[in-house]
């Protein structure tokens, strides 16, 4: 990526922060103990911390996730998600380039997130992506007019995706948990909220749903489970566990 800007002085920031990364080598089966995912994090939070934020999670994907399209990448589409839902402050990728993006892909998406009033920052180089605006706005400006329409088409698919995961987290004809099989997943997640509620150990909407995707256990829909999807059963079913 050309076109790099001067810095600007950082705006006052509140909320929370999430990282996004993505995997270009393969690793342990527990996405914690993967090198480059721990790594990027601890970079991560160090950064959230230095600007005073709370740090939620790191949705992430990996290179075959991004050679496939970006509307196959779901860590990108829980990215835009929490973006579209103002629950995202700041989003902190360790190097754009290392995205795999194409640069009008990126451009759009940088655009996209200063409209949803969400800052970027690249910890390699410690800027502020989002502050850029010119220089994406050069990048589409530059692009041949079916290059554009095609990566915003693109996008477009993605923020649908996106609007789709925020509001299906327990949405169908029957309430989660109306099968045999979902009854089971139900008694799982139950029993990890208690635990935290017990004193045994902290387990988050995040760490239950990774443990889900570990364990081999779909979702009602789509192939992964996510912190809002497990967040929204449990509010919907057993809202007094989280009193």
């Amino acid at each position: 990526m050309g076109l790099r800007a001067k810095k600007v002085p950082e705006p006052q920031l509140q909320g929370d922060a999430f990282g996004y990364v993505v995997l270009h080598e393969a690793g342990p089966k527990r996405i914690q103990d993967h090198p480059e995912f721990a790594s990027q994090r601890t970079v991560m939070l160090r950064k959230s911390r230095a600007l005073g934020l709370r740090f939620r999670a790191v949705p992430y994907d990996d290179v075959s996730d991004v050679v496939a399209g970006l509307t196959k990448c779901s860590g990108l589409i829980e990215v835009v998600a929490f973006a579209q839902s103002g629950d995202m402050n700041v989003l902190i990728i360790h190097d754009l380039n290392k995205l795999c993006f194409a640069d009008l892909e990126a451009a759009l998406l940088m655009l996209a997130l200063q409209k949803w009033k969400v800052c970027v920052y690249e910890s390699s180089t410690d800027e502020n992506l989002t502050s850029q605006g010119d220089r994406w706005k050069q990048i589409v400006s530059g692009s041949g007019d079916e290059a554009r329409r095609k990566a915003v088409r693109v996008l477009g698919e993605v923020k649908k995706l996106a609007t789709r995961f925020r509001h299906s987290s327990h949405v169908g004809a029957q309430p989660y948990g109306s099968t045999p099989s979902e009854k089971d997943v139900l008694k799982r997640i139950w029993q990890l909220r208690h635990e935290r509620r017990d004193g045994t150990g902290r387990v988050s909407y995040h760490a239950i749903a990774e443990l889900l995707n570990l364990e081999g256990i779909k979702p009602r829909r789509g192939t992964k489970w996510y912190a809002r999807t497990i967040q929204g059963i449990v509010r919907a079913t057993k809202p007094h566990l989280d009193k």
